[in-house]
């Protein structure tokens, strides 16, 4: 059996976090797969134990992190560039958002019991495994164990498969599983590599989409002209007219592209061409998407079979 490191590769061994055996990710997922088939599955000992990641100090984002903790300490006792440090992933639960991160420390037994700080504010935080109990714990957070990773991906559901009755996945989903369709909605945006800054988006440390991909997107061909115009260009100007307060003329050099209209027009014209589509769709179609672009690239679908289907 071929065992994934996805998923799990990012934390550390939680019998010897100095140890880069992975033999604890085959015994994690041999648990899983003896539960999933009904058969007796013995718990390994460091379930309960927090998931950490290990990171290092590579840049002057995490530096600043530690400026109130390095604050008056010798040279020798402050986190440096190149230290390693320990970051916990907080319960998504936990009322405090703080995200915890310490210097490293090799002692397992240890790790509730060194000095955390919150990445957020530099101020110390406490944490805990202890599962929510209602009760409110003023500067301590509750972070995930590796029982609560493991159990994640026993409900986790997979975005891009079908279940075996053609349905998108839930967390309640199994069986074999099947690849999802997909169909490219206009416009097309390139982006760069997926796998930019994997290791700190494994760990936590990048978690917004606009921290590590690069968009490009082509000028001539945006949400504007290639779902937007295509729409208007099949309502009745004088109707078009009426309902944004323009002129004909004016409407008429925006469709056929000898100005871009201002970004108010633009908006006003967008809700029109929706407004429009969505009335027609409803016409023809029992589900309609709901987000605008959606329903634009719908319509259009819709409207390009039609053209075949007589041509």
């Amino acid at each position: 059996m071929k065992v994934s490191q996805h998923g799990l590769g990012h934390l550390l061994n939680p019998l010897d976090p100095d140890d880069p055996s992975r033999d604890w990710i085959e015994d994690a997922w041999r648990l899983l797969l003896r539960r999933a088939h009904g058969l007796d599955a013995e718990e390994p000992h460091w379930l309960d134990r927090p998931a950490l990641t290990p990171v290092t100090a590579s840049g002057p984002t995490v530096l600043r992190w530690f400026e109130g903790s390095n604050e008056g300490k010798p040279y020798a006792e402050r986190i440096t560039p190149a230290n390693f440090l320990l970051l916990a992933h907080p319960d998504p639960f936990d009322p405090s958002e703080a995200l915890p991160i310490a210097p490293y420390e090799p002692d397992t037994s240890r790790w509730d019991e060194i000095t955390w700080i919150d990445r957020r504010t530099g101020k110390p935080v406490g944490i805990t495994t202890t599962p929510a109990d209602g009760v409110m714990r003023p500067g301590v957070v509750r972070v995930r164990t590796y029982r609560d990773v493991l159990n994640g991906y026993v409900s986790h559901p997979e975005a891009k498969s079908l279940g075996r009755d053609a349905k998108p996945v839930t967390g309640r989903t199994v069986g074999l599983l099947r690849r999802r369709p997909v169909e490219g909605v206009l416009p097309l945006v390139m982006i760069g590599k997926e796998g930019n800054k994997l290791e700190d988006r494994l760990s936590g440390l990048v978690t917004e989409a606009p921290e590590y991909r690069s968009e490009f997107v082509d000028p001539d061909h945006t949400f504007w002209t290639d779902l937007v115009v295509p729409v208007l260009r099949k309502i009745d100007r004088t109707t078009l007219a009426e309902k944004s307060a323009l002129s004909r003329r004016t409407i008429e050099r925006q469709l056929s592209g000898a100005v871009r209209p201002r970004e108010t027009h633009e908006q006003l014209l967008a809700g029109l061409a929706v407004e429009y589509a969505r009335s027609e769709l409803a016409k023809r179609v029992q589900t309609i998407p709901r987000d605008p672009m959606g329903v634009l690239q719908c319509f259009l679908s819709e409207a390009a079979e039609d053209a075949a289907r007589c041509g």
